[in-house]
């Protein structure tokens, strides 16, 4: 990486090393993912479009590190802004870490950000058809539930362009 990507090169090595630490200890607490939101916090609108770039080599134990400093921010509700990596982090995930983001997370994503990615809303929105379709979704009413959520945000950002 060069020195352009020297923040995802720090946020990979810290989420890297956290990862080991989790699965060594089986400890995870509040100081756990608060280095990677250290970090995170010091993005620029450049780092952040590194790092959409580069989530794809992660793999789901380090996507899980990041997608819970994501969630649980500094541990004084102080999230990071503007950001839309829950959203990436779900459609990139393994079906065990998207079902837990699908469980602990994505309705407070959506509650949380207006989201005018009509890409986004519609990856999330096959995502989540993968997960009913290989049964890692298994409630009809929670699949028709997110479908009608993705539904409503669509409209609402359809009639927000009108």
């Amino acid at each position: 990486m060069g020195l352009e990507k020297i923040n995802i090169s720090i946020l990979f090595k810290t989420v890297s090393e956290l990862t080991a630490f989790s699965q060594a200890s089986r400890e995870v607490d509040f100081y756990y993912f608060f280095e990677a939101h250290k970090i995170l916090k010091t993005f620029t609108t450049k780092d952040w479009g590194d790092l959409k770039l580069d989530l794809s080599n992660w793999n789901d134990k380090q996507l899980d590190v990041l997608v819970q400093a994501l969630d649980k921010g500094d541990g004084d509700y102080n999230v990071v802004e503007d950001n839309f990596f829950i959203g990436y982090i779900f459609n990139l995930s393994g079906d065990t870490l998207a079902s837990q983001i699908l469980d602990q997370m994505l309705y407070s994503f959506f509650d949380e950000n207006e989201i005018d990615s009509m890409d986004l809303l519609d990856s999330i929105e096959n995502r989540i058809k993968q997960l009913y379709t290989s049964n890692f979704l298994k409630d009809k009413k929670v699949f028709a539930f997110w479908m009608n959520k993705i539904e409503e945000t669509k409209e609402k950002r359809a009639g927000d362009n009108e």
